[in-house]
């Protein structure tokens, strides 16, 4: 087995059919490189440099892992995943069954990439991932990488498997399933109408989902989904995604407005939510639950087994969930003369993560609405 550190989006041209075709049989849609790609090449920041592994076994490609490099300048960098800070679930793929010897890969290759990595990131990966602790059992000379954990969060799903839409609704308390008729119905008499953008509406869809975002948010200090780069991003990916069904923006429109906007990548049997926003002032006939449920029936019909709602323990999620995965944000810091000096620095993120963790719950959203006014 032979792995490649690549460090140009051309290099990859030839990658890029088997990287998709692994997202897609593994079910990972924020991993596929239509995605990743448009994010590295509209908000990734400006110093960093691309270095995604790519793993053969004679002419096969076996694995991929996509990463970046930042500090490259250095002897020693920080590598992250693409698509940092805009998504979660984005790690190494490869053929099942092969995780141990591509991770050996992988680990090999890093150690002798430049510049050498004095961190390595995995962000909001599945807590049952096995990538990290794989990744340090390869680690090259016998000497493992230190391992901790930044921080960790709930995400929702719903499971869909062997289940239509109908059985799903059933299963949920009779109060839920009152009050969404009741929605639905007012929703549709008022006029109200669904509608999945296609390649004509793309642009303007996404500028309406961003719109309804930053004004949900505009009170609480604001939003950092949608920072420089991320509508472009978006209509990348939509251009290459949107044609093969697998980025589905619903917009609910009443009186020709756009009152709600839901956005999930898919990647085979998985709909991974990526963000929403609705009119508050529609609130009463609440546009955002009318937008999630009527995502859950598309993605039944569409032969779904999962919906993830996506990171954060929002109770409106949970209304809809059967389901939780637990998220994790994971350093990794390779043996070397640098070691100590950085998981030192890393001590008062710590230190704030266990803190955070003890915080009772209203004075943590208070503290969140102050940093995003900051």
């Amino acid at each position: 087995m032979r792995c490649a550190v690549i460090e140009t989006v051309e290099n990859l041209a030839g990658c890029l059919g088997d990287w998709d075709a692994l997202s897609v049989e593994l079910g990972r849609p924020f991993c596929a490189p239509a995605w990743l790609l448009a994010w590295w090449r509209h908000v990734a920041p400006a110093e960093a440099e691309l270095r995604v592994l790519v793993a053969h076994d004679g002419d096969e490609m076996v694995g991929v892992a996509p990463w970046y490099v930042e500090d490259a300048g250095r002897r020693r960098g920080r590598y992250r995943p693409l698509g940092s800070d805009t998504c979660a679930r984005v790690e190494p793929l490869c053929r099942p069954g092969r995780e141990e010897e591509v991770a050996g890969a992988f680990a090999e290759a890093l150690a002798r990439a430049q510049p050498r990595p004095a961190l390595l990131t995995f962000e909001g990966i599945d807590s049952r991932s096995p990538w990290p602790q794989l990744m340090r059992g390869g680690w090259p000379a016998g000497r493992r990488p230190w391992v901790g954990r930044m921080r960790s969060d709930a995400a929702p799903t719903i499971d869909l498997e062997s289940r239509d839409f109908d059985e799903w609704f059933k299963s949920k308390t009779s109060h839920f399933r009152q009050r969404m008729r009741r929605s639905r119905k007012d929703f549709e008499a008022a006029g109200g109408t669904y509608r999945l953008s296609d390649r004509a509406d793309l642009e303007s869809d996404i500028e309406a989902l961003a719109r309804l975002h930053k004004e949900r948010w505009a009170h609480r200090g604001g939003t950092g989904a949608f920072r420089d780069g991320v509508e472009g991003m978006l209509a990348d990916a939509g251009r290459e995604l949107v044609d093969s069904g697998r980025f589905r923006l619903w917009s609910l429109e009443l009186d020709d407005e756009t009152i709600s906007s839901h956005l999930l990548i898919v990647a085979g049997s998985e709909f991974g939510y990526w963000l929403t926003g609705f009119d508050a002032d529609h609130a009463k006939i609440s546009p955002a639950r009318l937008g999630i449920l009527n995502s859950v029936e598309d993605a039944a019909t569409q032969g779904a087994e999962r919906v993830d709602l996506g990171e954060g323990h929002s109770p409106y999620k949970y209304r809809f969930a059967d389901g939780e995965d637990r998220l994790d944000w994971l350093w990794l810091v390779p043996p070397g003369g640098t070691a100590p000096m950085v998981r030192a620095g890393l001590l008062p993120r710590r230190m704030r993560r266990v803190a955070s963790e003890r915080m009772p719950s209203g004075m943590k959203a208070r503290m969140n609405r102050v940093l995003r006014r900051r």
